[in-house]
């Protein structure tokens, strides 16, 4: 079935969940960046840093690069950040 076909109330139905799957995704990425920054798994690939793994590595713009390692460090260095990531109260 494709978008187009959707009733208003299915659209917005498959856009609410979309959205979840979205949130959800990231905070696996953020999970396995964590990961990848404690043992500095970036430099067996020669990058210098997980910013530029990001970038160069991963093909994120800068900015999204950035958003994705300050959100991972808040998550790493501040209890509670991951529980209410996976809770959908902070995004």
């Amino acid at each position: 079935m494709s978008i187009q076909s959707l009733s208003n109330s299915q659209l917005l139905s498959e856009t609410e969940r979309s959205a979840h799957e979205e949130k959800q995704a990231t905070l696996k990425l953020l999970l396995h960046l964590v990961e990848v920054d404690r043992r500095r798994a970036f430099a067996e690939r020669s990058y210098h840093s997980l910013f530029d793994y990001l970038v160069r590595g991963l093909h994120y713009s800068e900015s999204q690069a950035s958003d994705r390692v300050n959100a991972m460090r808040l998550m790493r260095s501040t209890p509670g950040v991951r529980d209410k990531l996976e809770e959908e109260s902070l995004t």
